[in-house]
């Protein structure tokens, strides 16, 4: 159990290159620690969707991979 409390999660949504494993975009999400009520979820989700747009119809095709790093 952790000494001090916990406010937020930072979490890195990253796009891999699958053969060169080297990293095409990184972008940092942030998730409150109070995300129970529905208009957090869905800016949260919304927030995610944003990262992760630009590379939707391209992902396939480039041989990019999506990686988390919480």
């Amino acid at each position: 159990m952790l000494s001090y409390p916990v406010d937020w999660l930072e979490m890195h949504l990253t796009v891999v290159h699958q053969y060169t494993f080297d990293s095409v975009a990184i972008s940092p999400v942030f998730l409150p620690r109070v995300e129970c009520t529905l208009g957090n979820l869905r800016r949260f989700c919304n927030q995610i969707w944003e990262v992760i747009r630009p590379y939707i119809r391209t992902i396939d095709h480039t041989g990019n991979r999506f990686q988390r790093f919480v």
